[in-house]
């Protein structure tokens, strides 16, 4: 509030004297001479002076600020909500993040209104995950954090009942790592923070025998531990919380599948939201397993300073397990430019430090993609953390599955909410504003890779075209340049690839993000989950065609149909009997009907 570092203060005044930087090294020796063992450095000792500090100026500007000292929240009809804040709070939230950090009206008002918001949790815990998603302040940022991850009320208690002094098998490690974990912050290189941080990590040993300290661990209790700094028992529960809601089984004993799919699944998200980025990465060799561990191990704690780690953790909190990933995925896009002109060896020493990047772009283009990213994209099996309901009925595929393609697999399920099944998404006319028409694209577009007959025995009512992957490719296993024009109109929507029992899948998708189109995926299933939820028709006697107003051109991106037209109709036909009424067996039209 003062606008002035307190040390930089004493020092000025000559309160506290800065030794000059050879007498702060701890331990200095020379050969045939005695050790050097410099002062204690007189500023990390406990001193009972008081010393006053002129706060006139602060008091002139807070009588002079128009501020809303206690910002209402009330409850309509069961449902929480707040006055709308001023006009210059609303300018505020525009700027940049670390503009408003040091505006003091903004940052009053805002550590008001989540102080009131924390009187009422958790019955305001909606007003506080929907606050943190503009920004936490840092006085109240440990409240909020222990808030959003659930931390129980008597965690005091269940921190307590743990005996965190007797002797352990890890004590040896611990005491070689927690000396290295952020040794550039006064509170966590001082004694008493190298005694928290053992304190906290055993306690967390102690009460989860199923998992094992890895290194990095470390890493990931630094910030819970410095913002909880006198509260060691809330910075073992939120880290606690933490891990159990976003790293799962990453601290197994033997998490090498855990690792493998998560990375794999990592690789189909650069291919998805990048795709020149994701295939020359894929081109060079250049695989997650050489720089991203420490970065899903630890969520970027052991990578970045702990101020960039504070606030990608309040965007994390508050998206889940998806954020990270996608975090991941931002990063390498703000230096895409410099990785799209290195080679293997230039990226292998660019990431032997940590990335230099603006963690608040960084931010904005992870929520940017987690927007236009699916549940089951990033749906995974060994994850040890309890899947969305949205998508527990939903099988992922196996690792080998996972890292035999570049691209995402998504849900039928997803797959209407991204085809929005049920519209007519075909591409249509509308006019222009000098009265020409121009092409109207739906949200997505399967494009079936079967055969023309296959096709035709089973397809979609609307918004797909028939791509024959025989016919497709080149001999380098590049797209086909008509093929791409094809495409071109769809560029930047959901290309879903439709495919008998995937085999052809992978390769036609690699052609897809080698042309630089993105948002590729696979449906997972193939064509028959579209037939176990009845969407398939058979041409031409089950759909209804609607012509467009421009002439046809002999393709099916140029039919309008809607899916009302198929409706249920009870048949006695049973599954034997269209296998054997079917020259294609489960695979062709007979098999709709069931």
């Amino acid at each position: 509030l003062l606008d002035i570092g307190l040390e930089d203060e004493f020092i000025r005044k000559g309160y506290v004297a800065k030794p000059p930087a050879v007498l702060r090294i701890p331990e200095f020796s020379r050969p045939g001479a005695l050790d050097i063992k410099p002062q204690v450095d007189q500023s990390m000792l406990y001193n009972p002076t008081v010393y006053r500090l002129d706060t006139s100026g602060l008091a002139k500007r807070l009588c002079e600020a128009d501020l809303d000292l206690f910002p209402e929240i009330v409850s309509l009809d069961g449902d929480l909500t707040q006055t709308k804040p001023s006009v210059k709070i609303l300018g505020s939230q525009q700027l940049p993040l670390l503009i408003r950090e040091r505006d003091l009206d903004y940052q009053f008002y805002r550590v008001q209104l989540f102080r009131r918001l924390l009187r009422g949790h958790p019955y305001t815990q909606p007003l506080v995950r929907l606050e943190a998603r503009v920004d936490v302040p840092n006085p109240v940022r440990a409240a909020v954090w222990a808030a959003i991850l659930e931390v129980p009320h008597n965690i005091q208690h269940i921190y307590d009942c743990v005996d965190k002094e007797a002797p352990g098998a890890t004590d040896h490690q611990l005491a070689v790592d927690i000396p290295r974990c952020h040794q550039y912050d006064a509170l966590l290189s001082s004694p008493a923070g190298h005694q928290l941080f053992k304190r906290v990590l055993k306690t967390w040993i102690i009460t989860n025998p199923n998992f094992v300290y890895w290194q990095g661990l470390d890493s990931l209790c630094a910030p819970f531990l410095l913002i909880n700094f006198n509260d060691e028992a809330t910075a073992y529960g939120c880290m606690d919380s933490f891990v159990k809601r976003y790293q799962g089984n990453f601290f197994l004993k033997d998490n090498s599948r855990v690792m493998q799919e998560y990375l794999a699944i990592f690789v189909h998200m650069i291919s998805y939201h990048d795709p020149e980025l994701g295939f020359h990465l894929h081109n060079i060799g250049f695989i997650p397993e050489l720089y991203a561990i420490p970065w899903f191990l630890t969520c970027f704690a052991h990578v970045f300073p702990l101020e960039k780690i504070m606030h990608i953790w309040d965007s994390l909190i508050l998206c889940g397990q998806t954020m990270i990933m996608l975090i991941g995925v931002a990063i390498l896009k703000d230096i895409r430019d410099v990785l799209l002109s290195f080679d293997f060896e230039q990226c292998i020493l660019l990431f032997s430090d940590a990335p230099d990047v603006d963690v608040e772009s960084i931010i904005v283009e992870a929520r940017a993609m987690l927007e236009s990213t699916k549940l089951s994209m990033c749906a995974r099996q060994w994850s040890g953390i309890p899947p969305d309901p949205r998508i527990a009925d939903y099988t992922v595929p196996d690792i080998a599955v996972l890292k035999s393609q570049i691209c995402p697999c998504v849900s039928v399920h997803d797959f209407m909410e991204l085809s929005m099944l049920g519209a007519d998404i075909s591409p249509r006319n509308s006019p222009r504003k000098d009265g020409s028409k121009a092409h109207r694209y739906g949200p997505a577009l399967a494009i079936d890779i079967r055969t023309e007959a296959e096709f035709e025995s089973g397809h979609l009512e609307s918004g797909s075209i028939n791509i024959p992957f025989a016919t497709a490719l080149l001999g380098d296993r590049s797209l086909k340049e008509e093929v791409y024009d094809k495409l071109r109109p769809w560029r930047g929507k959901p290309l879903i690839i439709i495919d008998k029992r995937n085999k052809s899948a992978p390769a036609f998708a690699e052609a897809l993000i080698q042309a630089k189109l993105p948002k590729v995926c696979i449906l997972n299933g193939g064509v028959s989950a579209l037939r176990i939820q009845g969407l398939l028709v058979s041409a031409p006697s089950h759909s209804r065609v609607e012509e467009s107003d421009e002439p046809r051109n002999g393709t099916n991106s140029d039919r309008s149909v809607s899916l009302g037209t198929l409706t249920a109709r009870p048949l006695s036909i049973t599954t034997e009997d269209a296998f054997l009424q079917s020259p294609q067996g489960f695979d062709g039209g007979y098999y709709d009907n069931i």
